[in-house]
């Protein structure tokens, strides 16, 4: 406890939320400020943090999934890193009630601030400790507390059944077409779905991976 005793009660937090002594706490002050009217917010630090997190769960799905292809773990990358994800996890790890903002309780959690909170908090500590620092983080932290995988991987995967059920409470037909296409740099495919009115395409590697893309985006079209 003498550790606790000689440093500051933010430093005492930084170590109880992070689970290490940070050698810069000023980074960790700054990935809290969402405030509007200053010069100073964590946007840098939210843009940095946002790219190691995609990198560590890039290569955390990689690993765990070996049989998943390119489009199937991105679409599991996406379900781990989206907005109402990153809300919760920020709120669960005690970062969200240090957020310096103009916004009131209410617009707060409504809004993205918290989940772009924590990606400007995995910022510092990339800053603060390199990448093994960010990826203890990210694993001790948030993956082997709070990800259940087996629901991550079940979950808004299978877009096409998902249109499919849509269009039978409606009792429209859907149709898809595939057409040859690039696919970086590469040979790929075009999917074409349509459901009544709607119309939407997706790329992919395989026909598979397109037919996903399209649904996924026709879904997104559907629901807006």
């Amino acid at each position: 406890m003498r550790w606790f005793a000689e440093k500051s009660s933010f430093e005492n937090t930084i170590y109880l939320i992070n689970g290490f002594v940070a050698k810069d706490p000023n980074l960790f002050r700054r990935a809290l400020l969402q405030t509007t009217n200053g010069k100073e917010n964590n946007e840098r630090l939210e843009f940095l943090g946002d790219a190691v997190l995609d990198a560590i769960i890039a290569e955390v799905l990689y690993r765990k999934f070996s049989e998943k292809e390119e489009g199937l773990l991105t679409q599991m990358k996406s379900e781990l890193v989206k907005a109402s994800s990153l809300n919760r996890l920020a709120n669960i790890i005690g970062v969200s009630p240090l957020i310096v903002t103009n916004l009131s309780q209410e617009e707060l959690e409504e809004s993205k601030v918290p989940g772009s909170a924590l990606e400007a908090w995995i910022g510092a500590i990339y800053l603060d400790g390199g990448y093994a620092k960010a990826k203890q983080f990210v694993h001790q932290k948030i993956l082997i507390p709070h990800i259940d995988w087996s629901l991550v991987e079940s979950q808004n995967t299978d877009y096409k059944s998902q249109l499919l059920q849509h269009a039978q409470q409606t009792g429209q037909k859907v149709s898809v077409r595939f057409d040859p296409a690039e696919y970086k740099r590469g040979a790929g495919f075009l999917a074409t779905i349509q459901w009544g009115d709607w119309l939407e395409t997706g790329l992919g590697r395989s026909k598979k991976i397109a037919e996903q893309r399209a649904a996924q985006n026709l879904l997104k079209s559907i629901n807006k």
